[in-house]
């Protein structure tokens, strides 16, 4: 054999070896690349997972303040109706005259008397108009 002849084949071997050299380089990078993939797509699925729990728990906390500021909105109409209902009950009965006005308490008195040992208590204005036998009258 002759000194080329050595010489081709030490090229030959040398490119075949940079060649196999490179695959597996080649391949050894698409590994790692396609792990670094499945890690990254883990990574995202579990920050998708967590943004969604915290989006969901959110979500569910303004629901709930919402919920609770239009109860306290509705309590508040309730009371300002109820507050008008007795300011205008109050005038009514205000405005009655003095026999009216007995009359009607006397009403409502006998209307709800159940057991007959009921107490009741009165204004001292009621207390003075109440003279005598009020409820026997």
């Amino acid at each position: 054999m002759a000194l080329e002849d050595i010489v081709r084949n030490i090229k030959a071997k040398a490119t075949q070896e940079v060649k196999r050299i490179k695959e597996e380089a080649d391949k050894e990078g698409e590994e790692i690349i396609k792990k670094a993939r499945e890690e990254a797509d883990k990574v995202k699925t579990r920050i998708l997972y967590q943004l969604e729990s915290q989006a969901k728990e959110g979500k569910r906390k303004l629901v709930i303040r919402m919920r609770s500021e239009e109860r306290k909105k509705l309590l508040i109409h309730k009371r300002k109706l109820m507050d008008e209902a007795f300011r205008q009950a109050k005038q009514k009965l205000s405005s009655l005259e003095k026999a009216e006005y007995l009359s009607l308490i006397k009403r409502s008195l006998i209307s709800n008397i159940d057991s007959g040992e009921e107490e009741i208590t009165v204004s001292p204005r009621d207390e003075e108009w109440m003279e005598g036998n009020f409820i026997k009258d």
